[in-house]
């Protein structure tokens, strides 16, 4: 089964709020968010390929070419505002989609939020390939270890999924010049994996305003944190006035 990378866009909204999820992730991680928004803002999960209606399509590994898809996909779509949101390996794909539109002429977020992912991230072929050569039990070592994944079938997909996302991630190298585009970091405040400190260094990858909050939780805060990131997203300078 195929499908597209986004659902169809909600009628008489003014604002589109394009979500991408954490390594292993779909689109289906941001379902709780829509009850959170008013009628104004779009929420448009990525149906990254590999995944949910996408499952028969192939996983990608390059960075380089993640982001170039993801941009086309997008280029056809940004005739309105809107803001970029990713969460852990997510907010690197975000960011260098964001660069990606910038450097073809496409129009530019007006908020690119980052959640849940060191700013100071720069990876390389060779970190790639490690993840990439990494046992099925390593990489599912890297989720919450409350997640049911007795079904062997079940245990290889979700393994295929995460080490593409891994591998993509460990690849990524962020572009040298800084975004001309605002920037709000959100960081859980026991999250392990990317500490408040960590997501902080986002601060250099802009020459736009610059805002951090730290919120109750741990790595999976966004999504435990729905209504909590919600307010905040709309009540953002960027997006208030249009959000109205």
């Amino acid at each position: 089964m195929t499908g597209g990378w986004l659902a169809p866009a909600r009628p008489g909204a003014v604002v589109s709020l394009f979500c991408l999820p954490h390594a292993g992730g779909s689109a289906a991680a941001f379902d709780r968010w829509l009850a959170h928004y008013p009628p104004s803002v779009d929420v448009r999960p990525i149906r990254l390929p590999g995944r949910r209606e996408r499952v028969g399509e192939p996983l990608i590994t390059d960075p380089v070419e993640m982001t170039r898809r993801l941009g086309e996909a997008l280029l056809t779509t940004v005739d309105r505002p809107y803001a970029l949101f990713g969460h852990s390996s997510g907010a690197l794909l975000a960011a260098g989609t964001a660069h990606w539109l910038v450097e073809h002429g496409a129009r530019a977020p007006e908020l690119l939020v980052v959640s849940g992912m060191s700013g100071r991230t720069s990876g390389s072929a060779e970190a790639g390939e490690r993840v990439r050569a990494a046992t099925d039990a390593r990489v599912l070592a890297t989720i919450p270890e409350d997640r049911e994944l007795d079904d062997p079938r079940l245990r290889s997909l979700v393994a295929g999924v995460l080490r593409a996302d891994l591998e993509l991630g460990a690849r990524y190298r962020p572009p040298p010049t800084p975004l001309p585009i605002a920037v709000l970091a959100l960081a859980g405040e026991r999250d392990t994996v990317a500490p408040p400190d960590e997501v902080a260094a986002w601060r250099d990858r802009t020459a736009a305003p610059f805002r951090m909050r730290v919120l109750p939780g741990g790595h999976d805060f966004p999504y435990r944190q729905a209504a909590s990131v919600a307010a905040l997203l709309i009540r953002q300078p960027a997006l208030r006035d249009l959000v109205g």
